[in-house]
């Protein structure tokens, strides 16, 4: 009885130091890196911001703290339940909104407070399209996902699939869409086909509203026999 609680203890001791792949230092390890590069970028962006002589509207400080929250969260799961993806997604989510408060004010300054003072201004605004899309598509999956990190039901594979690809279209039409950025053209922008990638883009996002309309009380639903269970 002795050497069997021995090797339970043992087991335990060892599940809690690898899990799902990754030991538990090295998750702890690699949230904490997280938090520090959004600290790191967080702080630049204020930087940037008062040497813009901007100051931000209470609803862009709530939009940024609602989603700074998600990297709170994420690194809570991510440290403690590593083989999760959700917590990870959060962590992601989070630092891709303070990477795009970082971008603005970086592209801003650099093309509009001091033109030609930094470089790559233009193509720091221009990734704000993709940090957005990032931003979105992981939430969208955390809800899928949540709360065990898997999907509802084997079924749910195809549906997936489909959001993963509509997400991907969107962000690369949003990406190739004339338009300016701050002060400047879009650099990937093609005029020629214009038409075509704003009638595109609309498209896409009825066919995510559907997605998101359809999937939301399904979600609901087994995200409530998952916790009653």
């Amino acid at each position: 009885m002795l050497w069997s609680g021995v090797v339970t203890e043992g087991a335990r001791e060892q599940q809690s130091r690898w899990v799902g792949g990754m030991s538990c230092r090295t998750a702890t390890w690699l949230a904490n890196s997280i938090v520090a590069l959004a600290v790191l970028l967080g702080v630049f962006g204020c930087l940037l911001l008062l040497l813009d002589g901007r100051l931000p509207s209470p609803s862009d400080m709530g939009y940024t703290l609602a989603f700074v929250s998600f990297l709170v969260v994420g690194v809570l799961i991510a440290s403690r339940r590593p083989e999760n993806p959700i917590g990870w997604m959060f962590c992601v989510i989070g630092l891709a909104s303070v990477r795009e408060f970082f971008a603005t004010e970086y592209a801003f300054y650099a093309l509009v407070t001091r033109p030609g003072a930094l470089p790559g201004g233009v193509w720091m605004a221009w990734t704000e399209v993709w940090t957005a899309s990032i931003t979105w598509t992981l939430m969208f999956f955390a809800l899928l996902l949540f709360p065990d990190g898997r999907l509802p039901s084997p079924r749910w594979r195809l549906f997936a699939w489909l959001a993963a690809a509509t997400f991907t279209l969107l962000s690369v039409l949003g990406a190739f869409e004339p338009g300016q950025l701050l002060n400047v053209p879009n650099p990937t922008g093609i005029e020629r086909a214009a038409g075509i990638i704003e009638l595109g883009i609309n498209i896409l996002i009825f066919v995510v509203t559907a997605i998101q309309a359809f999937s939301a009380p399904s979600l609901v639903r087994s995200s409530y026999h998952n916790w009653a269970s």
